[in-house]
């Protein structure tokens, strides 16, 4: 399952990424005369949301999965219309085991780091991708970072923008579903 979903994930972002060879002159010029006069390369965004550990589980018999409830801030600049990289950092606000090495390994209070490029699909939808940490006092594991997410955008160069990103660990992956409140510089 967890080799399905990662595939899944991989081959939504190389289908996506394939689209720069096919786009639209005529909507790619649009959106750049539009925005030409207000782009703005920096923009910070607070996270509120849930991650959803299918490999997670509580001390309670049954518990097939977990969520816990997350939080989180994001740095993005922007290269191009098209382009930009990222720094995010979430805080998981919950408790729950996974399978590490035959044995239940504790994770609390998990923190995040990832980096990861970010290309505009379409305007307002992207797609990003990128290393990452998991750190958390009873183990730290690497990660890889894959997502996407939509820019609404609000008055002022403010946004709320819905964001799915998956993290895959070595021994386990979750899924992160949030909502990101945004304001371009």
């Amino acid at each position: 399952m967890k080799k399905i979903a990662l595939v899944s994930l991989v081959t939504l972002f190389a289908v996506s990424n394939s689209l720069l060879g096919q786009e639209h002159h005529q909507e790619n010029e649009t959106h750049q005369s539009e925005n030409h006069n207000e782009f703005k390369r920096h923009r910070l965004a607070v996270e509120f949301g849930y991650t959803h550990i299918p490999d997670g589980y509580e001390e309670e018999e049954g518990d097939q999965s977990v969520w816990v409830p997350s939080f989180g801030i994001e740095y993005l600049y922007r290269f191009s219309h098209k382009w930009g990289a990222a720094l995010t950092v979430n805080m998981e606000t919950g408790n729950y085991l996974i399978e590490f090495q035959k044995e239940d390994l504790e994770r609390e209070n998990v923190l995040i780091i990832a980096a990861v490029a970010v290309y505009e699909v379409v305007p307002r939808w992207a797609v990003f991708a990128g290393p990452g940490i998991e750190i958390e006092k009873h183990h730290h594991f690497g990660l890889i970072r894959l997502g996407t997410d939509y820019e609404i955008p609000l008055k002022n160069n403010w946004d709320i923008t819905p964001t799915f990103t998956l993290d895959h660990k070595i021994d386990y992956y979750s899924y992160e579903f949030v909502i990101a409140i945004g304001k371009k510089f």
